[in-house]
């Protein structure tokens, strides 16, 4: 089986003072593909994205929220996922480039950018059990997931070390979840 998606999406937020707007003009690309029944049961799929946004920041580049008129982010995000009955591993990776800008990405403690850079990377790993409940039980079979999952950065905002301008490293935004969800 192959999935595919195209996306369009626009954006148009006017200035405080009516003197420009900001648009987000957004599009991507999605799809995947699922091999069913490899050796005991197993399933394979793969899953890919790319989204690219062109920004027109006039609004922001009169109010000084920007430095640049126009900007580019390009996102890409792949992973692979195994299941054998109701256990489950994934393993992605995701990278976000764009254009420079100190006034969007300026340097400020945590969130913001020395280089003045968005461009991020890392990769995700995440094992999940889906249990199968007996006939009659309040959850149906397959409706609940639980799981842990770990995201690992190797660039945060345009840099690997020191990426806010006060010494924060790519790594220290490393997470780890456990996580439960419910589909019904």
């Amino acid at each position: 089986m192959i999935c595919s998606s195209v996306n369009l999406d626009f954006l148009i937020r006017p200035s405080l003072l009516s003197m420009g707007r900001t648009l987000i003009i957004s599009g991507g690309v999605s799809g995947g593909h699922v091999k069913r029944q490899l050796a005991g049961g197993q399933t394979i799929a793969v899953n890919a994205a790319y989204v690219q946004e062109n920004t027109n920041l006039a609004a922001s580049l009169f109010l000084g929220d920007a430095a640049r008129r126009r900007g580019e982010l390009d996102s890409f995000t792949a992973d692979a996922s195994w299941r054998k009955g109701p256990y489950g591993l994934t393993l992605g990776g995701f990278k976000t480039t764009g254009s420079a800008d100190a006034g969007i990405y300026a340097p400020e403690p945590g969130a913001g950018s020395r280089t003045g850079r968005p461009d991020s990377a890392g990769a995700t790993l995440q094992a999940d059990w889906t249990p199968a409940f007996a006939k009659g039980f309040i959850i149906p079979s397959g409706a609940l997931r639980l799981g842990a999952q770990f995201t690992a950065y190797s660039k945060f905002n345009g840099a690997s070390g020191n990426y806010d301008g006060f010494g924060r490293s790519a790594a220290d935004n490393n997470t780890a979840a456990v996580f439960a969800w419910m589909a019904f």
